[in-house]
Formats: structure tokens, C-alpha cells, sequence
């Protein structure tokens, strides 16, 4: 690949640049120089960026777009070169904010690319191979066999570094080589080799702490936990199983008894229910015959009463509706007797209000005349009130034109004046505008800072937050082992406790047996007939403590458990915790990782003046960019308001000039509308001369008109007040003579209903003489008392037939029975349910524990198969990582990489030695890899001596001097391009650059660098990029970058 032409649009420092590298082919060696800062690596980046789409350096393209470039102005690279007998032609356009095409804006434009096949550097395209980014990538790939990274290694040879490179340790020497010969793998296949292991080794030693905290469980007994530490690996197996074994025979044994003391508990519950039935039935007798001495005898006297009582108000009750009749008449006759006084009075006050109407409506008919004058005045004033109205309304018009008149006329003069002023400040603006464009440039340089810094805020926000979850990690597992602790002696005690009431049942059921020995019969124990310790207690008292001491013993074994459960559960909890914080602490360490990076590629970042400090301090970065930015932000602003006055003074020109032609065309309105009125105003003056105001006549004219409407209103109120009066006195005189009717009527009816009350307490068979008495028992037999009698006396004979019946029948089926004792039989079967309670509690004890075995069996069966299945993988890869990190038992303590990089080292030295140095220093020097490490550290592969073939003797690089030092330097830098140019499939490059390092080099090595270079150049063109000034006078052709301020550069060439 040859290049042949660069062009660089608002690219970088550049404008406008063009290089025609073919008017350098006359000379082998050209130079490059100009000014730190005026843009020679720039063009590399040209060239990286066209071909590639990245830079020399891995700046982002979008950030290579001229920071004074318009929004109206394209950022664009065009890069020509030849490959084999094609000339190719690739253009590219970073990422970068355009001028909107429609409306105003700005629009972001995407990245696009072209590559063709052309005539020449400026001709026609003869092929077009891709007009996508992604195509053209392809396509030069194709072409040159090369990636951007392979070709930024050959085309460009930072000579100063090498130099470096020389006498640099190995494990500098390898950074770079792994880097350049792509042996990075070797590490990384290491790095995951060596995760992999760690991960490994972690899973056999979690599984191992899993085992032994399950075989350290707490719900094992003393002598099964002695039994199982007792025990080897392999024995621990059967030795589980025989635990387990025995457990469930233990089990086995308390369910039987379980099963038993259930047959026996049945039997008592039995025997206690038929005894609560037949005592059901003596309760019930007791019952009914308390129920009849109350509800009986104790109330006969009562029911003989009632009985009286009742019949006397059934009789009465036949009378009923005379009674009630009588009851009705009398207040009725009373209230029409005062209904007929009311009605009078109202009659008498209808026949004086009549009067009253009559004598009003004669006086308004005697003002009838006044009435007539009012109307024809009324007449009068509307024949001339219109033309009135029209005189008044023109002599205000006219009136209301003269002050708009003289108010336009003074502000059109005034809007004069103020447009005049307007335009004079629109031109003072414009001339403040001219430094918009820099000023926006150094703004969105902060911004992209901006950004970056704010990424940076994240990850190192992210990295305290992860120190804060390693700590809350080591927290809970302090806590966790603390919970431990404590839970272990709370299992202590517990079991300490649970000894203590085993000790106190067994004094008490001792006591109990005890009580119940008696004189001359066996012990049921020992069956002894002598009693010495014979202790009389009540079996009521010995039972309760027992029963009590059996609750307490049980409630204590369930704290065993439920303890020794809980501390199991905290150790399995420990192990997850352990395993967590080793995590957490991985990922911190990849998170700080991370923060490092973004912090040196932030570093890296074009930063105009501004200096960050080394290490990261985030307030000083804020306090320093957040200053920079405002006073940019602060002159934008300025320049901003000077845009929105520009804007403001614009329409207020507009404004005022729209402004004064409406102004004078209001002014010719107001005139015309004066004259018109004036006009008018003539006409009618000599028509019907000036007449009053036409508000005067029109109120005159009112005050009639209300008047004749009052009169009318009044006369009409009059008659139908005379109307109404009439209809009044005419109703209630018709409703005073109905009433009386009505009066008489009722007045009859009441003497019928008394005459036939007196006759019924005459009949032989009367209940009494007395008419008050009669009334009296007539009322009574109307309310409750006639119903709650005959309830009183129906319930009464109900309530001693069924107690009569049901006595009868409870005597006959208690012939023969015995009230039975319940609390004896319901002592006894509680008794037998407190041991069937004991027994199941026993039972299911019994039953967890063999689940819990046989959970911790399993769960050490599948740990067991885990670390078996895993232990030969684990050592295969221990000592794989021995070998690749130089650990083994062997001479040879090279890391796999460092032995790879040695061999390219030797193929680099041997070609270097081959090529170069023989000819550069006459055949006396040879470069080789050192035998003999300069340390005893195990990373010593890659030093490198010096052959002198003068002496016969080997010496260290270091002790070449300065001019030794850069020919074997820029051997070894030759020798690596030509490599890594063979490594790339044989494409021949037919360009080098060297970023030189020649301004410490004394006048004699100059001379002898620039021979070297000289002879080197042969088959290709060779580019130095340096500002000395013996090699500008020694090289002829050279490509000079100057710098025109403002942040823009110009090329130029000379010797051409």
C-alpha cells in the first residue's frame, strides 16, 4: 500500500489541506515538521480514519471535527492510494452536527463512507466497491490484510520508545511485544485458567465446611457426635446409617406405646359419655320439677282471679261499639259548635272589607280627565324625540374625533423618531456577533469533558457503593458469627435445663408411687411388704405436680430442638456469607479496574488549558471544568442576549413601521368621521332648530308614561279587590249554614247511643247495675288486659299438663339408677391423655430426629459425590497452572507468554542483526537474548545483551553508548515493522514514518541515523517527522505544518 493523496476538510487544525505524495518520490527520505501542537500526527490520523474509520491514537472520530467549523461547513477526509496496478479512492465523514436543511437548527448527521476503484489521485470513478461504513471496512480489509492496529505498528515507528525498549526490564519488554504480535491470549487463557481453579478450589472447600458443620449439627447427641468425629472418612458413612438404625427403632417403640395408651384412652371416654347422658337425665327431672313448683302451685290463686276477671270483660266487650260511638260523638259535637263561632266572625270581616273596596274603586273613577292630558302629552314628545337624539348624537361624535385627531397626530411623529434610534442600535449589534463561532467551539469541547466526567461520577460512585456492600457483607457475617456463638450456648443451657426437669419428674412420679403404697400390701416396684420412706400426700396433689412437671420437662426438650434446629440453620448461614463477601470483594476489584481506565482515557482527552490532576480528585475536576464552562457559558450567554436583542430590535422595527401606517391610516378615518358629523348636524338645525337634549325629553316622557300605567294598574287592582270580597262573603256564608246542619244531626245520634247504655245494666242478666262500671269494664275489654288475661290463663293449663306428662315419664325411666360420679371418671381419662400426650410428643421427637439424620445423610451423600467428582480436575488443573505460570519443578521459570514472546524476540534480533546492525556498525555488534538473568526473579526471559565481535566478549545493553544505543534502537524498530508487516500476510507497505527522538542525539549519531534511514529507504518512502534543524538542512523534500491561530493549521510543501 502506497499513499498517493490526502485531502482534510475542517478536519482537525485543518481547514482546507492537501498532500500529493507523489511529488516525493524523486528523494528516498522526506521530512515532516513543524510546531508541538500544529498537527503532523493529525495526518496519520487522516489516513488511520480514512481507511479505518479510528485514529492513531483511539481519539473518537466524531472529536476530530474542527472546533471552528460551522454548522454550514462538512468535516470530510479523502485518502487516494495504490495497491498492486489499482489506484483506490476512500472518502469518510464522521458523526457530526449539520445545518437543518428545512426550518432552523441544528440536525445530527450519521457517519458515512465510499470506496472506488479510480482513473487517477482527482479523476472519475471507474468501479464504486462500498458506499456503506460497514462495506468499505470490509473492502480494505480485503485489500491490505491488515487491521487498524497492525497498521498503525507499521506505517508508524515511535523511534524513541524503542530505545527504551532496548533496556527495559522483561516485564516492560513483554507489555509491549504481547501487544504487538498478539500474545495477549496466552494471559488471558492463563488469567481464566487461573479463575477457574480459584472457583474450583472454593466449591471443594465450601462443600468440605458444608460437611463438617452438618456432621457438627447440633441435633446429635454427645455420644453420636463422638461416634462420627470418631470415625474416618470412609467410616462415617456406616456409622450414619447405625445412628439412623437405631433412631428408628426408637421410634418404632414409642409409636406402639403411642397406639395403646390410645386403646386405653378410648375405653375411658366411652365409660365418661354414657355417665354424662344418665346424669343429663337426673338433671333434667330436678328441672322440671323445680319448673312445676314455680310456674303451678305457686300461682293457682293467680289463675282463679284471672278467670273472674275474664269472664266479667267478655260480657262487657258486647257493648263495645256503643261505647266507641259515644266516644266519637262528643268531641265532634264540640269542635262544630266552635267551627260555627269561627265562621261567624269570618263573615262579619268580609262584609266590612267590601265596603272598603266599593269606596276606592268611586275615587279613582273621578280622575279619568287627568288621565286623558297625560297620554296626549306623551304623543307630543316622541314626534320630536327621534330628531332630538339625532342632533345629540352628531354634536358627540363630532366631539370624540378632535382628541384622537391630536393624539395620532403627536404619536406618529413620535414612532418616527423611535425608528430612526432602532435602526442605529441594529447596527452596533451586529458588529458585537463576530465571535459566535469560537466561542460555541470551546462550549462543546466542555460539553464532550462534561460527559466523559459525569461517566466517571458513575463508576466511581459505583465503587463506594460496592466498598459499602463489602462492608455491609463483613458486618452480617460478624453479626452471623456472633448469632453463633450465642445460639451455641443457648443450646447449652437448654439441654442443661431439659437434665433439670428430667431430674424433677422423676422425684415427683417417686413421690406419686410412694403415696399410694399401703400397709401389708407390695410395692408394686420392688414388692416389698416394708414401707420405710412411705410419704402420705393426697393423690389429687401428687397427680398435678406430675402432670405439671411433664409439661415442663416437655416443654424444655422442645427448646433442645427447636435451639439446636436454629443453630444448624445459622451455620449453613455462615457458609453462604463466607462465599458472598469473596464475591463481593471480586467484584469490587474489577469495578475499581474499570474506574482506573475511564479515568486515563478521560486523561487522554484534548482538555484546551485546563490540567487534571494525576490522581483522581473529583472536586478539584468539578471546581475546575464547572469554572471553565461558566465563564464560556457566561460569555454565550452574553452573546446569546445580544442575539435575542438582535431578534427584539428586529421586531421592533417591524413593529413600529407596521405601527405607523396603521396610525396614519387611523388618522384619515378620524378626520372623515368629524367632517361627516358636522354635516349632518347643519341639516337638521335648519329643519327643526336646536332642540332640548334628547335624554331630557325621553325622561319627561317616561315619567308620563309611568304615571297613566299606574292610574290603569290601580283602577283594574280596585274591581277585582270588590270581586273577590263578594266570592268571599258568598262561601262562607254557604259553609255557616252547612255546619249547622250537621251540628243538629250529631246532637241526635248521641241521645240514641246513651238511651241504649242505660238500658243494658237493667237486663236480668247483667254483670252490674252500675253504668260507670259497665264503662269502666268496656274500656278495659278494648285495651291489652282482655288479651294478656286469656294469655295468662291459656298458659297456665298448657304449663301443667306438659310438666304433669313429662314428670311421669323421667320417673318411670329412672327406676333403679345412681347419680354417677363424673369428676372421678373425667380424672382418670384426663389422666390417660396426659401419657398420650407424652407418648406422641415422644413419638414425633423421635420421628424428626430421623428425618433430620436422614436429611444430613443425603445432603453429605451429594457433597461427597460433588468434591469426588471434582478432585481429579482439580489437581489435572493445578498443575497445568503450575506449568503455564512457571511454577513447575523445572530450570526453566518462564511463564508460558514470556516463552512465547522470547521466541518473536529471536526471530525480531536475528532479523535486526541480519538487515541492520551488521551494516550499521561494520559488522562488530550482534543483538541476543541475555543467558543470564540480571535478577533472580522468575520473569527474566526477554533481556538483552550485545555480541561485540572487537572483544569476543558478551555485555549488557546498558553499556552501549549513545549512538550504539540508537542504531541497535532503530534496528530493533525496523526489524519489528518488517515482521509484523511479514506476519500480515505479505503486504508490502510502501510507506514508513518514524516519529523521531533525533533532538538528543549529537551530531555524529545525527549523520549516522540519517545514513542508516538512507539505506533503509530503498523500496519504500520513508517520512521523519521532526523539528531539528541539521535535518531540515540535510533533507531536501520536506512537508511543513504551520500554525495560522485560532486553532487552524496550513500545509505546505517545500524541495518538491
Amino acid at each position: 500500500m502506497k499513499p498517493v493523496y490526502l485531502k482534510m476538510q475542517y478536519f482537525g487544525p485543518y481547514a482546507h489541506a492537501e498532500i500529493d505524495f507523489s511529488q516525493l518520490n524523486e528523494a528516498s527520505v522526506f521530512l515532516i515538521s513543524g510546531d508541538t501542537g500544529a498537527g503532523k500526527s493529525t495526518i496519520f490520523d487522516a489516513m488511520t480514519y480514512a481507511l479505518f474509520g479510528s485514529t492513531t491514537n483511539n481519539r473518537k472520530a466524531d472529536n476530530l471535527r474542527s472546533q471552528f467549523a460551522s454548522p454550514q461547513q462538512t468535516t470530510e477526509v479523502i485518502f487516494v492510494f495504490e495497491q498492486g496496478q489499482q489506484l483506490y479512492r476512500v472518502v469518510r465523514h464522521p458523526e457530526q452536527q449539520r445545518a437543518a436543511k428545512r426550518g432552523g437548527g441544528l440536525t445530527q448527521a450519521k457517519t458515512t463512507a465510499n470506496l472506488a476503484v479510480v482513473e487517477s489521485a482527482l479523476g472519475g470513478e471507474i468501479d464504486v466497491l462500498g458506499t456503506k461504513p460497514k462495506d468499505v471496512g470490509d473492502q480494505i480489509h480485503n485489500l491490505l490484510h491488515l487491521d487498524a492496529d497492525q497498521f498503525k505498528k507499521i506505517i508508524l515507528l515511535p523511534q524513541n520508545n524503542f530505545a527504551q525498549f532496548l533496556k527495559a526490564d522483561t516485564n516492560k519488554k513483554e507489555e509491549l511485544l504481547k501487544n504487538i504480535f498478539g500474545t495477549k491470549i496466552y494471559t488471558d487463557f492463563r488469567e481464566a485458567l487461573k479463575v477457574k481453579l480459584d472457583d474450583l478450589e472454593q466449591q471443594q472447600k465450601t462443600a468440605q465446611d458444608k460437611m463438617d458443620s452438618l456432621l457438627e449439627a447440633p441435633l446429635w447427641d454427645d455420644g453420636e457426635k463422638e461416634q462420627l468425629q470418631t470415625a474416618t472418612r470412609s467410616q462415617q458413612q456406616s456409622v450414619l446409617q447405625a445412628i439412623i438404625d437405631t433412631r428408628q427403632q426408637s421410634q418404632i417403640k414409642k409409636q406402639q406405646k403411642v397406639q395403646s395408651l390410645q386403646a386405653t384412652l378410648e375405653q375411658h371416654e366411652q365409660q365418661r359419655q354414657a355417665a354424662e347422658k344418665l346424669q343429663q337425665t337426673f338433671d333434667q327431672q330436678k328441672k322440671l320439677q323445680k319448673e312445676y313448683q314455680t310456674k303451678v302451685l305457686a300461682q293457682q290463686s293467680d289463675f282463679d282471679r284471672n278467670q273472674q276477671r275474664l269472664a266479667a270483660l267478655n260480657w262487657a266487650s258486647q257493648f263495645r261499639d256503643l261505647r266507641q260511638n259515644e266516644q266519637r260523638l262528643q268531641p265532634a259535637i264540640e269542635m262544630q259548635e266552635a267551627q260555627l263561632v269561627t265562621l261567624q266572625a269570618v263573615i262579619n270581616d268580609d262584609q266590612g272589607k267590601l265596603k272598603q273596596a266599593l269606596g276606592n274603586l268611586q275615587s279613582l273613577e273621578q280622575e279619568a280627565s287627568v288621565q286623558a292630558d297625560r297620554q296626549q302629552q306623551v304623543q307630543q314628545i316622541q314626534s320630536i324625540l327621534r330628531e332630538a337624539e339625532l342632533q345629540e348624537r352628531q354634536k358627540q361624535k363630532r366631539a370624540e374625533q378632535a382628541p384622537h385627531i391630536h393624539e395620532l397626530q403627536h404619536l406618529i411623529q413620535k414612532k418616527q423618531t423611535a425608528l430612526m434610534i432602532v435602526k442605529q442600535q441594529l447596527s452596533q449589534v451586529e458588529v458585537a456577533l463576530s465571535t459566535r463561532v469560537q466561542l460555541q467551539q470551546q462550549h462543546d469541547l466542555f460539553q464532550n469533558l462534561q460527559l466523559l466526567f459525569q461517566d466517571l461520577k458513575n463508576l466511581n460512585a459505583q465503587v463506594h457503593q460496592q466498598e459499602e456492600t463489602v462492608a455491609r457483607a463483613n458486618q452480617l457475617l460478624e453479626q452471623t458469627q456472633k448469632k453463633s456463638l450465642e445460639q451455641q450456648q443457648q443450646v447449652h443451657d437448654a439441654e442443661n435445663e431439659y437434665q433439670g426437669k428430667q431430674t424433677q419428674r422423676r422425684a415427683l412420679m417417686i413421690e406419686m408411687l410412694q403415696s399410694e403404697l399401703k400397709t401389708g400390701e407390695p410395692c408394686l416396684v420392688c414388692g416389698s411388704l416394708e414401707h420405710p420412706k412411705y410419704a402420705a400426700h393426697t393423690e389429687a396433689k401428687s397427680q398435678t405436680a406430675l402432670r405439671d412437671a411433664l409439661d415442663a420437662l416437655d416443654d424444655a426438650q422442645n427448646l433442645v430442638e427447636r435451639t439446636k434446629t436454629e443453630l444448624a440453620h445459622t451455620q449453613v448461614q455462615l457458609v453462604e456469607l463466607r462465599q458472598k463477601k469473596f464475591d463481593e470483594e471480586k467484584n469490587l476489584a474489577t469495578q475499581r479496574a474499570s474506574f482506573q481506565a475511564a479515568y486515563k482515557h478521560f486523561l487522554d482527552q484534548p482538555h484546551a488549558d485546563l490540567k487534571w490532576p494525576a490522581q483522581y480528585d473529583e472536586k478539584q475536576i468539578l471546581t475546575d471544568l464547572s469554572h471553565a464552562q461558566a465563564m464560556v457559558a457566561e460569555q454565550l450567554t452574553a452573546l446569546q442576549e445580544q442575539i435575542e436583542r438582535q431578534q427584539k430590535l428586529k421586531q421592533t422595527q417591524e413593529q413600529l413601521q407596521s405601527s405607523l401606517q396603521n396610525d396614519q391610516t387611523a388618522l384619515t378615518k378620524f378626520k372623515a368621521t368629524r367632517d361627516e358629523a358636522q354635516d349632518e348636524l347643519q341639516r337638521s338645525i335648519r329643519v327643526y332648530g336646536e332642540l332640548p337634549a334628547g335624554s331630557d325629553l325621553e325622561t319627561e316622557r317616561k315619567i308620563l308614561v309611568e304615571q297613566s300605567e299606574v292610574y290603569a294598574q290601580a283602577v283594574m287592582d280596585a274591581k277585582i279587590q270588590v270581586d273577590e270580597q263578594k266570592q268571599h262573603e258568598n262561601l262562607h256564608q254557604s259553609q255557616f249554614k252547612a255546619q249547622q246542619s250537621t251540628l243538629k244531626e250529631k246532637q241526635a245520634e248521641l241521645q240514641q247511643v246513651e238511651a241504649k247504655l242505660q238500658a243494658a245494666v237493667k237486663e236480668e242478666d247483667a254483670k252490674t247495675r252500675d253504668e260507670a262500671e259497665l264503662v269502666a269494664w268496656i274500656d278495659a275489654a278494648t285495651s291489652e288486659e282482655l288479651m294478656a288475661l286469656t294469655r295468662a290463663v291459656q298458659t297456665f293449663e298448657q304449663d301443667q299438663q306438659r310438666l304433669d306428662e313429662a314428670l311421669k315419664g323421667l320417673k318411670t325411666a329412672l327406676q333403679s339408677q345412681v347419680e354417677p360420679d363424673l369428676d372421678k371418671l373425667r380424672s382418670v381419662e384426663n389422666d390417660c391423655k396426659q401419657q398420650v400426650k407424652i407418648a406422641e410428643q415422644a413419638q414425633t421427637l423421635a420421628q424428626q430426629a430421623v428425618q433430620a439424620a436422614q436429611e444430613i445423610q443425603t445432603q453429605l451423600n451429594v457433597l461427597e459425590k460433588q468434591q469426588n467428582q471434582h478432585s481429579d480436575e482439580l489437581m489435572d488443573l493445578r498443575r497445568l497452572y503450575q506449568v503455564i505460570n512457571g511454577q513447575a519443578n523445572h530450570d526453566n521459570k518462564l511463564k508460558l507468554e514470556t516463552y512465547v514472546v522470547q521466541q518473536y524476540l529471536k526471530i525480531v534480533l536475528e532479523y535486526a542483526n541480519h538487515h541492520y546492525l551488521n551494516l550499521l556498525s561494520n559488522n562488530r555488534y550482534q543483538l541476543e537474548i541475555s543467558q543470564q538473568p540480571r535478577t533472580k526473579q522468575r520473569d527474566t526471559g526477554l533481556d538483552i545483551d550485545v555480541y561485540d565481535n572487537e572483544t569476543g566478549q558478551i555485555r549488557s545493553s546498558e553499556t552501549l553508548s549513545g549512538g550504539e544505543t540508537f542504531i541497535s534502537s532503530l534496528a530493533i524498530a525496523l526489524a519489528l515493522s518488517e515482521i509484523v508487516q511479514n506476519s500480515a500476510q505479505g503486504v508490502q507497505i510502501e510507506a514508513l514514518f518514524i516519529d523521531e527522538g533525533f533532538g538528543s542525539l549529537d551530531q555524529e549519531t545525527l549523520e549516522k541515523a540519517l545514513d542508516a534511514l538512507e539505506m533503509v529507504s530503498a523500496n519504500r518512502m520513508v517520512g521523519v517527522i521532526s523539528h531539528v534543524s541539521e535535518m531540515k538542512n540535510r533533507i531536501g523534500q520536506q512537508i511543513l505544518i504551520q500554525k495560522m491561530g485560532d486553532g487552524q493549521s496550513q500545509i505546505s510543501l517545500k524541495g518538491v
